[in-house]
């Protein structure tokens, strides 16, 4: 179950990228330049999904997401997106209180990446 005292504070590891890519550092800029390319459509997917509060595609978009940040160490978004999966499966009723969470970090997130991306352009 959501316990929102739980939730993970960074929005991204760079080291723990690196470990789970066995410190390649062209896997982890590249897996990471997806995802922050990724992030602004599956935030209007959660956004229109929630909007009709269409509790299957939450689910559906949940799940996907969750898939992608497997690669990339996320540890907030990855909490969150499990969470919200298992909700709209087993605790519909904890949906909105995760939702309240999950925009502002994609939106947080969002903004960090942009930094290591920039930080990644810059170091080519």
């Amino acid at each position: 179950m959501f316990n929102c005292t739980e939730i993970p504070k960074i929005h991204y590891d760079y080291r723990a990228s690196m470990r789970l890519m066995h410190n390649n550092a062209n896997v982890v800029q590249e897996l990471t330049m997806m995802l922050k390319t990724a992030l602004p459509k599956f935030k209007a997917e959660f956004q229109k999904a929630i909007h009709e509060y269409n509790i299957d595609d939450i689910r559906m978009t949940a799940h996907k997401l969750h898939g992608g940040v497997c690669y990339v160490s996320v540890p907030k978004l990855a909490y969150l997106v499990y969470h919200l999966e298992t909700a709209c499966k087993k605790y519909p009723e904890e949906i909105d209180h995760i939702i309240a969470y999950l925009i502002p970090s994609i939106e947080a997130l969002e903004a960090e990446l942009s930094q290591f991306v920039t930080g990644f352009v810059d170091n080519d």
